[in-house]
């Protein structure tokens, strides 16, 4: 055999052996890297679900084992020592994502860095957003593995991580909208006007300042005559409530607070008319609820009530009307947080 001839042979016996070692590397490393886990966490006060998902299954896809955590931090500051935080189990990465506007923010702890990237993605479409930002943040994760990763391979912010977190949280939020009102009986009920300033003092639990002003009134009308009535109220609301999904959110709690009646009633046998105005106690029930787009809201609301005292209305001796058992307040409009 020449020597030309036994190289070829050593080449063909070596080749199998050169992928069979090549499959176990990879298949070993494979195994290594799905072990490795990344802790997501959720920032109630600044999460962005829908971004937090999208990275959460772009990391699971690029074979990491995600571990969910919830955050206790009210403050940007906090979020991030969280973040650099060790945990109950030990993991490669921690990340936690925001949205501020159009653009998706994630904040990203590496373990082997030992220090926070920022990966940013901006698009008019949140999915869109959420998409692109998750494709980074798997890459950047994955990089930390190489032997020549370095910082530049990421663009880090100009500012420090701690000074520049978006804080996210609009705790205040203003209500306008119309509606209608009315006491359970009467033919026409008025057609109102519904502002109102809320305060989120926790993430489930809002407290409320609303109101209702006639912009048409009410009437009802009997066998002698006609009563027509306006009204003026205020309510001090406590609501309870969470988010379902992405962008719709429920309230629930009570309603009370004053409730004025300008009453005018007109006597067509005895072509008289009266007037008078009767303030009761408005106690009741409130529900919402409403959609987001971003910091706006769509919202609908009813509120069943009870005038304490309830206000009757006669005819000489002949009671004709009983307003507040119960009244009913139908209301929507838009919200926006401040």
């Amino acid at each position: 055999m020449t020597e030309t001839g036994r190289w070829l042979g050593s080449a063909l016996l070596a080749l199998p052996l050169a992928c069979a070692a090549h499959l176990f590397f990879c298949a070993h490393s494979h195994v290594a890297w799905a072990e490795e886990r990344v802790r997501s966490i959720r920032a109630p006060e600044m999460d962005w679900a829908q971004g937090r998902r999208s990275v959460e299954a772009e990391l699971r896809a690029s074979g990491y084992e995600t571990v969910d955590a919830e955050s206790v931090a009210v403050e940007p500051s906090g979020l991030l020592a969280e973040l650099r935080a060790p945990g109950e189990e030990e993991v490669v990465a921690s990340v936690t994502v925001v949205r501020l506007g159009r653009t998706g923010i994630a904040y990203v702890w590496l373990a082997r860095k030992n220090r926070i990237f920022r990966v940013v993605a901006s698009n008019e479409e949140p999915a869109i957003a959420a998409h692109v930002l998750s494709l980074r943040v798997a890459e950047l994760v994955t990089l930390q593995h190489e032997a020549s990763f370095e910082d530049a391979d990421i663009v880090p912010p100009e500012k420090k991580p701690d000074d520049d977190v978006p804080s996210t949280r609009h705790p205040w939020q203003i209500f306008f909208g119309v509606g209608s009102s009315h006491s359970f009986g009467l033919i026409r009920p008025s057609v109102t006007l519904h502002p109102a300033l809320s305060y989120e003092v926790l993430p489930i639990f809002d407290v409320e300042l609303g109101g209702g002003l006639s912009l048409r009134r009410g009437s009802e009308a009997f066998e002698s005559g006609e009563v027509t009535y306006g009204e003026q109220r205020l309510a001090l609301r406590f609501l309870v409530g969470t988010d379902i999904g992405d962008r719709f959110t429920w309230r629930v709690g009570s309603a009370l607070g004053p409730h004025c009646l300008e009453i005018q009633a007109l006597d067509r046998l005895n072509e008289t008319s009266t007037e008078r105005r009767v303030c009761a106690l408005s106690a009741g029930i409130a529900a919402r609820g409403s959609v987001r787009f971003e910091r706006m809201s769509l919202w609908f609301s009813a509120e069943p009530a009870l005038l304490l005292p309830s206000v009757e209305i006669f005819d000489e001796t002949t009671e004709v009307a009983s307003l507040g058992r119960p009244w009913l307040g139908l209301s929507g409009g838009l919200s926006w947080r401040l």
